[in-house]
């Protein structure tokens, strides 16, 4: 634990050491319990944007470029706003960034809250940044690089038929792919991401709870691109914490806004290969409604933790149970085909519970309440332990030496457990 001014502002610095894994992960609350909620927000703003500014600097100096993974959405509107800030004020030069996303739908209507393309030029635009795509991984192995942007619509449909967004969709996040394995294995690129946690514990992008099933988690390590209808709770089975050892129901961060926006067929995530090659990542937890999400990575991440006083903190660590649980998921299974909730399947052949789940999410007969979904989860829970999305994608960063540090402000501790974390 390490109390410092970073940034001209305060910082709480701890390092979370992982068993198995010899590199650990940082750990930085920013601002202090004495500050408002704007303070710290504006706090986080300048932390994460002086993260941005040293790259881009130490770049400057050693003529370097930037590649930097940029989020969207909520998370970052702090960030932007200091780094606008720093801009005006002449110290930042943005020539050497090479700008590109970890999202991006296919195809849903401009400018909705999934156009998440949009949403990067739009930032870039109030940046000041004039925007020069790479589009082919030629361009990007050029000695000098004279583009900037990397989109991740890189095709378009022939038509509104699923075959052909889905084709364009796959096309896309291939040559994606190509062009940033290309930029990041160069040795004048010093790579960065900015990832925001969902409240639900997903993050890195579209890296979410359904694809944690060991099935589906190899799938995403190229770029990949997953239906629409996944992103409901009840075909994603979303476990969402409610701070007190419990889980409440709601839908995922999509939420039923999906309704609003029908032609909307795929979303697409940066896949785990580029993310864990980045240099450097920060995983930001950015208000107190992520404390359970924060709470819960960090019970994935170690067993016991170390406050700011020196006292262990026990963790609640959760080991996860796997496929020793595939009889209790085929007898809820039949229990719910017994009561009329599910088309009748044949649960004995599944063979793993990724199988049971998934006819379960292909039998559904009409709605379905609390009473049927807490149990689920609870299985669920049991099957993955206090593993998130985001604790994973750590463990396989620190595993090969690569710098990830969790990002919160003082709020998010503030009346918890973990209050000792913070400064004062």
């Amino acid at each position: 634990m390490e109390q410092l001014r970073l940034f001209n502002i305060n910082v709480q610095r701890h390092l979370i050491e992982i068993p198995g894994i010899p590199s650990s992960v940082g750990l930085d609350v920013v601002g202090s319990l004495r500050q408002s909620l704007e303070q710290n927000q504006r706090d986080l703003g300048i932390y994460n944007a002086g993260h941005l500014i040293t790259a881009i600097n130490q770049a400057k100096q050693t003529s370097l470029y930037v590649a930097f993974d940029m989020p969207t959405g909520a998370t970052p509107k702090s960030t932007w706003n200091a780094l606008r800030k720093a801009i005006e004020e002449g110290g930042v030069d943005l020539s050497r960034v090479i700008w590109f996303g970890h999202e991006a739908d296919f195809y849903g209507p401009p400018n909705s809250n999934f156009d998440y393309e949009q949403q990067r030029l739009h930032i870039l635009q109030k940046l000041g940044v004039s925007i020069q795509p790479i589009i082919e991984p030629i361009a990007a192995a050029e000695p000098v690089l004279h583009a900037n942007y990397v989109p991740m619509h890189l095709y378009r449909p022939r038509d509104d038929s699923i075959t052909s967004i889905k084709s364009a969709a796959r096309n896309s996040m291939v040559t994606y792919d190509q062009i940033l394995h290309t930029l990041l294995k160069r040795k004048d690129v010093l790579s960065l991401g900015f990832h925001g946690v969902g409240k639900d514990s997903h993050g890195f992008g579209e890296l979410q709870l359904f694809h944690m099933w060991q099935e589906a988690w190899k799938l995403t390590a190229a770029s990949f691109i997953t239906p629409i209808e996944n992103y409901r709770y009840r075909n994603g089975l979303w476990r969402l914490p409610d701070g007190k050892g419990g889980y409440e129901i709601d839908n995922n961060a999509l939420g039923e806004q999906l309704q609003n926006y029908p032609e909307l067929q795929l979303l697409a995530g940066l896949g785990r290969n580029v993310l864990t090659g980045l240099d450097t990542c920060l995983e930001i937890f950015n208000d107190q409604k992520k404390y359970p999400a924060f709470r819960t990575t960090l019970q994935a991440l170690r067993e016991n933790i170390r406050s700011a006083s020196g006292d262990i903190i026990n963790n609640n660590f959760q080991q996860p149970e796997r496929e020793e649980l595939l009889p209790l998921f085929i007898e809820y299974a039949t229990k719910l085909q017994d009561a009329g909730k599910l088309q009748p399947s044949d649960y004995q052949k599944a063979g793993s519970c990724f199988k049971v789940m998934q006819l379960i999410s292909q039998s559904w007969i009409g709605e379905s309440d609390e009473t049927v979904y807490y149990p689920l989860w609870s299985l669920i829970t049991r099957y993955f332990g206090s593993e998130t999305p985001v604790s994973r994608v750590i463990k396989e960063r620190a595993a090969i030496g690569k710098k990830t540090t969790m990002v919160l402000p003082a709020d998010v501790v503030r009346d918890t457990e973990l209050e000792s974390l913070a400064m004062k």
